[in-house]
């Protein structure tokens, strides 16, 4: 069984100062604070052993509108899967996942792994059902901003 967990609220406005005056962008700062946190949450469990999960981040392939007239509220987004080393230190994590996750950003993978989710879908159920499952069944985490329960679980 999965579980969730929830952090108490923090000011998004401020966390993106902090994250203008680093030079990173939103999700590198969430990436490694996700990273360190894991890596204290182990330790304090006796896991020495664990250096890495697999994170699902989900990305926008939708292109960039020209105009107002071409913007439109579709969803194509495009849930990759990402080793991510657990740090101890916050700057080491945001270094490297400021390098990581804009190399990503700008690969194509998004788009490839979209395209492939569009073509798994026409498969027949119970086969797409052990693609999906191959495909992310060993994801520790998702990262995502949709809201979660707003009342306590």
């Amino acid at each position: 069984m999965k579980l969730g967990a929830f952090s108490k609220d923090y000011k998004l406005a401020e966390i993106k100062t902090k994250c203008k005056e680093a030079k990173c962008t939103l999700n590198d700062a969430v990436t490694a604070a996700i990273s360190v946190s894991l890596k204290e949450y182990f330790l304090s469990r006796g896991d020495e052993k664990t250096s890495q999960i697999l994170m699902g981040i989900a990305y926008n392939v939708r292109s960039k509108p020209k105009n107002s007239t071409e913007f439109y509220f579709g969803n194509e987004v495009s849930m990759m899967p990402f080793s991510v080393p657990l740090f101890s230190n916050f700057a080491q994590g945001l270094s490297y996942f400021h390098r990581t996750l804009s190399t990503m950003k700008n690969s194509g993978s998004a788009s490839g792994m979209f395209a492939l989710s569009k073509l798994i879908l026409l498969l027949p159920y119970s086969v797409a059902q052990q693609v999906i499952y191959f495909l992310c069944g060993r994801i520790s985490v998702v990262v995502t901003n949709v809201f979660g329960p707003t009342q306590p679980l």
